[in-house]
């Protein structure tokens, strides 16, 4: 899967992993943690993954982010953990769930948790981590 330097609100962010879906158009296929980066004005505008957003290149090829083209078809959770929690055989097992139901699971900085699944899913999201803090 490709990666690139993006720019978000004049924040540069590492190599983000992206499907180019059209002439200036890219689905994000990971988190960014921006939600942690930004006020609440831009909370509602901030890409998350598997969202399409429009972008143009700079000169030094960083893509620049110009808005939110669609979004994804997905709920989005934020947790924060301890690192026991998140490497864990209980949450690991619940992480599995998770991505066998089409979702996400992406670690941030040892303890930041974001989870993304389809909006369809059943699954409740902060019921199965509870389940796995009862189980840790």
């Amino acid at each position: 899967m490709p990666s690139h330097t993006f720019s978000f609100f004049g924040t540069t962010t590492s190599e983000v992993e992206f499907t180019e879906v059209g002439t200036g158009l890219y689905r994000l296929d990971e988190e960014l943690g921006m939600s942690l980066m930004v006020d609440d004005e831009q909370l509602d505008k901030l890409p998350r993954f598997g969202d399409t957003i429009q972008a143009t290149q700079d000169q030094d090829g960083t893509l620049v982010f110009e808005g939110l083209h669609a979004r994804g078809p997905y709920k989005h959770f934020d947790f924060v953990l301890s690192q026991a929690e998140m490497e864990s055989p209980a949450f690991a097992k619940q992480f599995r769930k998770i991505i066998d139901a089409g979702g996400s699971c992406q670690r941030i900085m040892s303890g930041l948790l974001f989870i993304s699944i389809p909006s369809a899913s059943e699954i409740d999201v902060p019921s199965l981590l509870r389940q796995a803090q009862s189980e840790a």
